[in-house]
């Protein structure tokens, strides 16, 4: 009976020890696969296994999955409380190798590859940058860009470490992108330099790329469409405007005359029978012509007769070189006249007198007491004053005036008539008886 109690008393003091039978080392595991460890316990099941860093004290039950150099042990419940250990083995978990290949044999510009790969099941992967051998070409090589590779699991932490990634090269061809350019909409005052509307939008362009325009300019007056080519660099600034259908729209731009504002002053004088007219113009100060212009008045409006008229002008611009660029120009010169007014002259003509005798009194004497007639003119006379009775009349006349040609002008001239006067007195008679 002794015996029996002094085995009893080993067997339950030796139960719960933990003992298996592996090397200090156990097989390495790839990332994703579990680590196969069975330890043993003494009379008993193990409750269960630990796991921690090589060189660390940081032992869990949470089996790790990453990859590294680990310690395992299995532990166990002695019968009379307390953790029995068994021995530490270690263990290393590798990256897994995969091959991160393109999908496809034709993308369309600016858009990015897609990948497969063989990952652990809840890894998910994301590639956001590529290589390609030469980006302008239609049909090139291209790999995937391992520092821009992510994969992180279902909890979405990044596992990325956890892989060994191979890139293989896969030739691929680019589909054209369409892109829509829009120029916009400009008005200039002409000054003699060229214009366009140098903006634009774009609709479609791949992210990183720039469309570089190069305008069609005008300068003189008129409608045109805001024109431009167009080349499209990538942020490399290499031409990738072959992988581009380009739609253009383009807008307007107007180039609006140049207005300027001039002075013309009225101008007055007396009837001269020469042409009246004022072809004298004052540019203003803040309307400036475009410098290196010339204005001359070309038309201008005379007036030889008496009346008043508008000064309508007409105006050529030219540059140094003598080309006419007045449709270029707007002017404004106000309402100027010109006015002619009536040659004031004064005739008077001569008086008589005599004793009646039965015939009649005239006088024909005349002379123009104040003023002058225009160079070239010349006046006529009718006297019409008679007087044959005893009695006064006035010595009447009418005036014509005629200029070198003939013609009667006499409507030019504002006569005023001074008229003598025509006395006949009773004549004398003796009565003798």
């Amino acid at each position: 009976l002794a015996l029996i109690a002094v085995v009893t008393g080993v067997l339950l003091g030796t139960s719960g020890i933990v003992f298996d039978d592996v090397g200090d080392s156990l097989p390495s595991v790839v990332y994703g696969q579990r680590c196969e460890y069975d330890a043993k316990a003494f009379l008993k099941s193990v409750d269960g296994y630990e796991y921690c860093h090589v060189g660390a004290d940081d032992w869990t039950s949470e089996m790790p999955v990453d990859v590294g150099d680990y310690l395992v042990r299995g532990f166990s419940t002695r019968l009379f409380g307390g953790k029995s250990y068994g021995p530490s083995r270690k263990f290393s978990i590798t990256p897994k190798k995969i091959k991160v290949a393109i999908n496809e044999d034709e993308i369309r510009y600016g858009v990015l590859p897609t990948v497969q790969v063989q990952l652990v099941d809840g890894d998910v992967i994301a590639c956001t940058a590529f290589d390609f051998e030469d980006i302008v070409k239609e049909t090139t090589t291209v790999f995937a860009l391992q520092d821009a590779i992510t994969i992180v699991d279902a909890n979405g932490r990044d596992v990325t470490a956890n892989y060994e990634l191979e890139t293989p090269t896969k030739t691929i061809k680019f589909l054209k992108r369409s892109v829509t350019i829009t120029t916009a909409d400009g008005e200039f005052v002409y000054d003699g330099t060229p214009h366009a509307k140098e903006e634009f939008t774009t609709d479609g362009l791949a992210d990183g790329d720039r469309v570089v325009a190069t305008f069609d300019k005008q300068t003189v007056v008129g409608s045109y469409q805001n024109k431009a080519t167009f080349v499209v660099l990538n942020a490399e600034d290499r031409d990738v405007s072959g992988h581009y259908d380009i739609t253009a729209t383009f807008g307007s731009v107007e180039i609006v005359q140049r207005q300027v504002k001039l002075t013309v002053e009225d101008k007055t004088k007396f009837y001269d029978g020469t042409p009246l007219y004022n072809n004298i113009v004052i540019v203003a100060d803040d309307t400036p012509l475009v410098a290196g212009h010339t204005l001359a008045v070309s038309e201008y409006t005379e007036l030889t007769e008496v009346g008043t008229v508008d000064n309508e002008l007409q105006f050529t611009v030219t540059d140094g070189e003598g080309n006419d660029l007045t449709a270029n120009y707007s002017f404004d010169y106000g309402n100027p006249t010109l006015t002619v007014a009536s040659r004031a002259v004064v005739v008077t003509s001569d008086g008589a007198s005599k004793m009646y005798d039965a015939t009649p009194l005239t006088c024909d004497v005349w002379s123009v007491s104040e003023g002058t007639l225009a160079d070239g003119h010349s006046l006529n006379v009718e006297i019409s004053g008679t007087q044959t009775n005893v009695g006064t009349s006035d010595n009447a006349f009418t005036v014509q005036v005629l200029d070198d040609a003939g013609i009667d002008v006499t409507s030019n001239y504002e006569f005023t008539k001074q008229y003598g006067t025509l006395e006949v007195t009773p004549r004398q008679v003796k009565i003798v008886t």
